[in-house]
């Protein structure tokens, strides 16, 4: 993974004139149609030139910068192909909620196609199919029947993890720690316990670790730039991430094929696979389940480690903003007992910083492509059928036209005059319309519990001669912080960190 986007001397040569001759010919085959209004063109040689310069982290903002140029809608050629990018909360809003039909399709990117999934199974990336109706109306049901939704029903399983976690923490006596693997463990065991069973975890506990340590392994190796661009496979920086992406994501389903033979021959706990084997019956088809398992761990072991773990940054940054966090925990909840779900209606700071969290550090900063069914519009624009189309979440949370300043870390722009809540609706990193996160609600509560229940009894700081904590953003599908330590010391009425 490249942390500050600096291309290796050996390659850049190579890279240059791989790209020039490439460009010449995405030049000749732009696509035209007369009587179109396409959105805006995007010059090819300017991106490829911002990403030579700095690095594969320059898309979301580059994206988003050509959008103060172009409008909130342009688009690029590659081949014959035309991506487009949507940048504000608005356009991404009418393409994916008003015309969620037509922009319901996936393209087959190469990272899927040709290197992890050449049958596009599963979820997440699956064309817009039977397949995938049938699959994602499965999951959900299942789900369901553990308690998804569910408020009770998934806090219990949440605080489970939250209490493991917290022992964990109370271990290091408030020594720098890096929390990202303790914080990707226990936020991934509660769906991994729903997909197969606490016994797999106590029995298997090599394998239940190899789910979770491939499956971010994997995540972080995902690019965009290979999917938009395939023919950079052939340089040298991008064959090396393909070979981990391949290598992690090998290990993964295996670790998931073992999964499903210990629940095939453990019958003792209900588990997602054992719904998904009786439902379908002796004849199911095994590499679709393999696959179905395969993105539901995506989303569970990235997406809240990562946000809780930017979280603790801003906090441990933040100070005057961690204190009345705090204090309204503190008024609001007994001191006796964990945060609940049913306690957030009466958290509306709290609620502020979660959604300023998720704003200002957009984990997902280019969602997943979508691809286009027909030929349709989005605002003012035509969009060709079988077109790549990238919602650009960080440019609409960035968007200084919809949040003052929007650099500052300033959960108060989520509050009104009336200590309400508002513009939740803008945060977008879940994604819109049909092809939304399947685990959105399950996220959003581990996020809500994780989160309270470590401020309300620990105090967020950075390491002992340090004001604050440095990192860089470190950008691949997602964007994660780089190493960094932090002390998380129990709360005691009178103290707050010192230095």
């Amino acid at each position: 993974m490249f942390d500050g986007g600096e291309i290796p001397v050996f390659a850049a040569s190579f890279t240059v004139v791989a790209v020039f001759l490439l460009l010449r010919r995405f030049k000749q085959n732009g696509i035209k149609d007369v009587g179109k209004q396409y959105p805006p063109s995007l010059s090819v040689l300017a991106l490829w030139s911002a990403i030579l310069r700095r690095g594969l982290t320059v898309l979301p903002e580059h994206f988003k910068k050509s959008a103060e140029k172009h409008g909130p809608i342009f688009s690029f050629t590659t081949g014959k192909r035309m991506v487009v990018v949507l940048n504000s909360y608005d356009a991404i809003y009418d393409a994916m909620v008003r015309h969620s039909e037509a922009f319901a399709d996936r393209n087959a990117l190469f990272t899927e196609e040709k290197v992890i999934n050449p049958e596009l199974r599963g979820i997440i990336h699956s064309r817009y199919n039977h397949s995938y109706k049938k699959y994602h109306k499965l999951s959900l049901s299942i789900l369901k029947e553990f308690g998804y939704g569910v408020q009770g029903v998934s806090e219990t399983r949440i605080l489970q993890e939250v209490e493991s976690m917290h022992g964990e923490i109370l271990k290091q006596n408030g020594r720098p720690i890096n929390p990202k693997w303790l914080i990707t463990f226990a936020t991934s065991n509660v769906v991994l316990s729903i997909l197969f069973g606490k016994d797999f975890q106590q029995s298997l506990p090599k394998n239940h670790s190899t789910i979770i340590e491939s499956s971010a392994e994997c995540v972080e190796n995902m690019d965009m730039t290979l999917n938009m661009a395939p023919f950079v496979r052939f340089l040298p920086m991008f064959g090396k991430r393909i070979d981990l992406l391949r290598t992690s994501c090998e290990r993964l389903l295996n670790g998931l094929e073992e999964g499903i033979k210990f629940n095939k021959s453990n019958s003792s706990e209900a588990t997602f696979v054992g719904r998904f084997l009786e439902i379908e019956g002796t004849d199911y088809d095994h590499q679709d389940l393999l696959y179905v398992l395969r993105d539901l761990v995506f989303a569970s072991t990235d997406t809240v480690s990562t946000t809780m773990q930017w979280a603790v940054v801003e906090l441990a940054n933040h100070p005057e903003i961690q204190n009345r966090f705090q204090r309204e925990i503190d008024e609001m909840v007994p001191g006796d007992r964990l945060p609940s779900l049913d306690d957030k209606p009466r958290l509306p700071y709290t609620e502020a910083v979660i959604l300023e969290i998720m704003r200002r550090r957009t984990v997902v900063p280019l969602l997943v492509p979508h691809a286009t069914l027909k030929d349709t519009k989005v605002l003012e624009y035509d969009v060709p059928k079988d077109c790549m189309v990238i919602p650009n979440a960080h440019s609409a949370h960035m968007d200084p036209q919809l949040w003052k300043d929007p650099d500052t870390f300033r959960p108060e722009r989520f509050l009104d005059a009336d200590n309400k809540v508002i513009n939740s609706q803008k945060m977008i990193g879940f994604g819109l319309g049909k092809r939304s996160c399947l685990g959105e609600v399950l996220a959003r509560q581990k996020v809500f519990l994780f989160l309270t229940s470590l401020v309300q009894r620990f105090d967020i700081c950075p390491p002992e001669g340090q004001d604050s904590i440095a990192v860089k953003e470190i950008i691949a599908s997602t964007t994660a912080p780089s190493h960094f330590e932090v002390r998380l010391i129990p709360r005691m009425k009178a103290t707050q960190c010192q230095g």
